[in-house]
């Protein structure tokens, strides 16, 4: 006979697993095996019974007699978010005695709560409990998210464990829907989640990451400006920004989200043309097609596109178009024949950078000002300024947010007019073929880096969404549409982040307290300056004990109030929302 072991954690996803497994061997054949670390939230136990009770099935409950912090003491180290010797000695080893006590490998079968988002996790957990054979039953079917498991749990009246409700997070991400700069343009986290992409990171290059789903988080409003120009990302309350200690300075240090003050400067990041790549006229004269051109059909019969040069303003452009078919057009206009007709169709992204380096300067020719001292291509067509910003991040020219205004037609309805700033510090002479563009271009003063992101307020949004982000093993940054940096997510368990912990002590204040004493009773025991948080300080990471984080908490230098609540930190309004320590299980 096949034994059927669930590996219940506690959570939704071994949950649906044992559901799973019931159905398709029956109530008899399947074993619940829990490891109970006694230090689990008191709901986690009020969710096993009920679970077990739906179930029909008793729990076995397997236990080291330990709790973490018992095991820091017999390991002489103290566990943080990097290493969590607890996981092993208390999960881990527990339940793998009580298999190799009850469980032959040829006829038991292990089953694990882990969803399709989480498919990075499966060749570790099959390492891990080898000789055993493991099941995923949620990870095939991508439909089993952690919010259809919650929605068919209460179709059974099963109540999901309070931590999930209270925004126990696993990770530090942001938004599906966010842009972020790639090698094939700007992307969202969404449409690239589960690929491996090249995205903007250390030193302006292009590094390989992963983009990945990592569950359901709360989320806040990190709102910012540059300039005239606002931005808002979604993300979570740990996320780490690069904040600069000084306005003009490069140095940086990094700083979660719900700690962001009114007018720390977020750190960007920008790209670079090659020295070697020049503007390719062939590049020159499709990009300028594009923006001041036609690809007409006369009798349903495609024609040539053709491009027009207007005044003395494109006589430069002239040149380009030499040993093309020219004819006047009208008065102070001229007609360029001929043409192909895909050059009005926006650039291929795996075409040369010395192409689209052309194309991008023959379309801002054609569509582009420098009216105000900045470099500005206009269109009726959002679209069109969608490629700009694609073609820019390709070959290392920032951009800013395309913007919109109205202005009257020639039938005095008002239309939507869009924009889109080119960043001059990113930019080079040979950009510009028009003399009067190159011009305003030479005469700009004290030509310096790019301005950065400010921080205006942090808000929670009140919803409790999925997150996605980028894991960059080479640097761990990347880069956000508006070329704004920010750290990438190291896809492991952030068990003690700060605003995790700041929630612990807002809604279990007396678990927080029993961590306080056996951090500072280890600290005392073993002499050393350790302590389960971190932080940087003038660009060294230094020790954050529990005791400080909750005195800063009590001076108001962090303030805990109601979910809801508004709180005022150096001029800025944070609403604060709920903050745990511990990851909802899986």
């Amino acid at each position: 006979m096949t034994h059927h072991v669930v590996q219940m954690s506690g959570g939704l996803g071994s949950f649906w697993a044992a559901v799973f497994a019931v159905l398709v061997y029956g109530k008899e054949n399947v074993v619940l095996l829990f490891a109970d670390t006694l230090w689990e939230h008191p709901d986690t136990y009020r969710f096993l019974g009920q679970a077990s009770e739906h179930l029909d099935i008793t729990p076995i409950i397997v236990c080291d007699g330990r709790n973490p912090f018992q095991v820091y003491f017999d390991q002489h180290f103290l566990g943080n978010s990097r290493i969590a010797p607890c996981t092993k000695e208390l999960k881990q080893k527990p339940c793998r005695r009580w298999l190799e006590e009850h469980c032959d490998p040829a006829d038991t079968i292990l089953y694990v709560g882990l969803d399709a988002a989480e498919e990075r996790r499966r060749p570790g957990v099959i390492k891990g409990w080898t000789p055993w054979r493991v099941e995923f039953p949620l990870m095939d079917d991508k439909t089993w998210d952690k919010k259809r498991m919650k929605t068919e749990c209460a179709k059974l009246g099963i109540t999901i464990p309070r931590m999930y409700e209270l925004g126990f997070s696993h990770n530090n991400c942001l938004h599906p829907d966010t842009r972020y700069i790639t090698s094939e343009g700007i992307k969202t986290l969404r449409e690239t989640c589960g690929q491996t992409v090249k995205v903007l990171g250390r030193g302006g290059g292009w590094r390989e990451a992963e983009i990945r789903s990592f569950g359901e988080q709360p989320t806040y409003e990190l709102r910012l400006r540059r300039y005239d120009d606002e931005m808002t990302v979604i993300t979570t309350g740990d996320h780490l920004w690069p904040v600069r200690k000084r306005a003009g300075r490069n140095a940086h240090e990094f700083r979660h989200t719900l700690v962001l003050s009114a007018g720390d400067r977020i750190a960007g990041m920008y790209g670079h043309v090659r020295s070697n790549v020049v503007p390719s006229t062939i590049g020159i004269m499709a990009g300028f097609t594009f923006g001041d051109g036609t690809a007409p059909a006369v009798n349903g019969q495609n024609q040539p596109a053709r491009a027009y040069l207007c005044g003395d303003k494109d006589k430069a452009m002239l040149p380009y178009f030499a040993g093309c078919r020219i004819k006047e057009d009208r008065p102070r206009v001229l007609k360029v024949l001929d043409l192909p007709r895909s050059w009005k169709q926006p650039p291929p992204l795996e075409e040369s950078q010395s192409y689209l380096y052309g194309w991008l300067a023959g379309y801002f020719a054609a569509d582009g000002s420098m009216s105000g001292g900045s470099a500005v291509i206009y269109s009726a067509n959002q679209a069109r300024l969608e490629t700009v910003q694609d073609v820019a991040a390709r070959i290392g020219i920032a951009t800013g947010r395309i913007r919109t205004a109205h202005r009257t037609g020639y039938n005095t309805e008002r239309s939507p007019i869009y924009s889109v700033t080119l960043v001059m510090a990113t930019l080079r002479e040979d950009f510009f073929l028009l003399p009067h563009h190159r011009e305003k271009f030479l005469a700009r003063e004290n030509p310096q880096r790019p301005g950065d992101w400010q921080v205006v307020e942090v808000v929670p949004t009140g919803r409790v969404e999925e997150v996605m982000c980028a894991v960059v093993p080479d640097g761990h940054v990347f880069t956000l549409d508006g070329n704004l940096l920010t750290h990438n997510c190291q896809g492991s368990c952030v068990r003690a982040g700060q605003a995790q912990w700041l929630l612990t002590l807002r809604e279990f204040p007396e678990r927080y307290a029993l961590a306080e004493a056996e951090e500072q009773r280890f600290r005392e025991e073993h002499g050393k300056d350790v302590s389960i948080l971190t932080e940087t300080v003038n660009g060294a990471k230094c020790t954050l004990t529990l005791r400080k984080l909750r005195l800063r908490a009590e001076v108001g230098v962090i303030r805990l109030l109601a979910p809801g609540s508004v709180q005022r930190r150096r001029h800025m309004t944070v609403k604060t929302e709920p903050l745990f320590e511990m990851g909802c299980p899986a």
